[in-house]
């Protein structure tokens, strides 16, 4: 093994064939031939263009939109300058763009150096490189290009890089199959878990169930005037006979199940806002239109409630909260439910709704106390609530915990590519062949090279020869007038 090392701190051992060179010395930077485009320019310029006349137009981590024109049409390496996650181990700061593309300015453009190294070794290295001490910035970080052109990149012999790239494409295609393998579970565990709640409230989740205590389940229509007479006494003279639901336009529920209205069970406020100000620490949760969000010293709601996001990004999402909480403005929690009901249930029934997609307003969704009560749900036996929600939560556990194992495999799978790329730049991936060419050889010719295609170029005065004398116009004696 060979101890390579030109930097203060860093040192890589490297294989004997190897050389450790800086970045800038095995690549062309053809940053200068970049172009930023703001997406309202570009969205003038692509008007009335059919998509054949239309080019992929690049930024730090990928593609941003398209263009109608190219700056470069071949194979090449674009590494982030800025915005890139370089401190993101399992994240790509580098990646390949083949044809007629554009770049801005938020990458730097890179071509490997014929006949010294490849696009694609170069860009396996730069995803595995460590950026730190080449990086500035704290919010958003910048890789100059003085210090990106200084990376170390341990190159082998062209033979052996080839073998390195080959190598690296076959495992990660294994590695991608095993990946979108494990996407497609993660995609069918939520279909699984749409369907688990669909059964559930078409009575289908416990219909074994209700067969075999029949004779000891409460009618939904005794149930519901037991809730009547609950509502009389909270209104008295306020009450008001509900109006009744057309059941011949909704789906045919079990005998002993009723549709009915949500309002007959519910009342519902909207939260209360909190800034960061008048947020202090406390004992008591405080939840938002996507959950808890802090701690409090003061309780806005004494009881469990339903919690429904409101507005925007979070509308109709729902949460349970704890008795003694805090809800802020852009949530509406449940200030009184029937003792009747069993609230995780219709917890679980009105997220299965999809409140989202029931919201007022054509601009920003929101979820109003209107649209709430205007609600038809379900009404069944209280036991048979409790039944539901147990079936469902045994259901979910199982998926959660297959869900935990399938981000394990994933994260797994990530830092296996990172194990890949690794060992793969330290010379183990592949086994080194004595008989390949040296690198130190191969710098030594592209080198020679080169100093010869610079040697060979003709001079400036033989590339922008003076005209004779006799040609020139004399201007003796001829006085310039010059215009305003």
């Amino acid at each position: 093994m060979n101890l390579n090392s030109y930097t203060d701190n860093k040192q890589t051992i490297i294989p004997e064939n190897w050389i450790l060179i800086k970045l800038g010395n095995c690549v062309e930077v053809l940053d200068s031939k970049r172009i930023p485009v703001n997406t309202d320019e570009r969205e003038k310029r692509n008007q009335g263009k059919s998509p054949s006349e239309l080019f992929p137009y690049y930024g730090a981590t990928g593609q941003v939109g398209l263009i109608d024109g190219y700056l470069f049409d071949e194979e090449l390496v674009l590494l982030g300058e800025d915005g890139a996650p370089f401190y993101e181990p399992t994240k790509h700061k580098a990646y390949m763009i083949k044809g007629k593309s554009w770049a801005n300015n938020h990458a730097h453009v890179l071509k490997a150096i014929e006949g010294l190294t490849l696009n694609s070794f170069v860009c396996n290295y730069l995803n595995t490189f460590d950026y730190h001490g080449y990086v500035t910035g704290t919010t958003r970080h910048k890789l100059n290009q003085a210090p990106m052109r200084k990376i170390p990149i341990p190159l082998p012999p062209l033979t052996e890089q080839h073998r390195i790239v080959a190598k690296i494409e076959e495992l990660f295609t294994k590695l991608d199959a095993g990946v979108e393998a494990l996407k497609k579970i993660k995609t069918e565990l939520k279909r699984y878990r749409q369907s688990v709640l669909k059964s559930a409230f078409e009575g289908k989740l416990t219909e074994e169930w209700r067969e075999k205590n029949k004779d000891k389940l409460e009618l939904a229509s005794v149930l519901l005037e037991k809730i009547k007479e609950e509502r009389k006494k909270k209104l008295d003279k306020k009450y008001k006979e509900l109006l009744l639901v057309n059941t011949a336009i909704l789906p045919k529920l079990p005998v002993s199940w009723l549709w009915f209205r949500l309002e007959y069970l519910f009342d519902w406020l909207n939260g209360k806002g909190l800034t960061k100000k008048s947020m202090k620490f406390g004992d008591y949760l405080v939840y938002g239109g996507n959950g808890i969000t802090g701690m409090h010293n003061e309780w806005l709601s004494d009881k469990e409630a339903i919690v429904i996001g409101r507005v925007g990004a979070h509308c109709g999402n729902v949460n349970l909260a704890k008795p003694k909480s805090w809800i802020t403005d852009n949530a509406i929690y449940s200030s009184w439910y029937s003792e009747y009901i069993y609230l995780k249930f219709y917890a679980y029934f009105l997220a299965d709704m999809k409140l989202n997609r029931l919201s007022g307003g054509s601009g920003q969704p929101y979820v109003s106390q209107i649209i709430l009560n205007s609600l038809t749900v379900t009404l069944l036996p209280i036991s048979e609530q409790y039944k539901i929600v147990e079936e469902i939560e045994r259901r979910f556990s199982v998926a959660d915990a297959i869900e935990k194992t399938v981000e394990q495999s994933l994260k797994q799978a990530e830092r296996l590519r990172q194990s890949i790329l690794k060992i793969a730049f330290e010379g183990k991936l592949v086994k080194q062949d004595p008989t390949d060419e040296p690198a130190e050889k191969l710098l030594a010719r592209t080198k020679a090279k080169k100093e010869k295609q610079i040697s060979e170029r003709p001079s400036i005065k033989e590339r922008f020869p003076k005209s004779p004398k006799s040609n020139r116009a004399s201007t003796k004696g001829v006085r310039i007038k010059y215009v305003k």
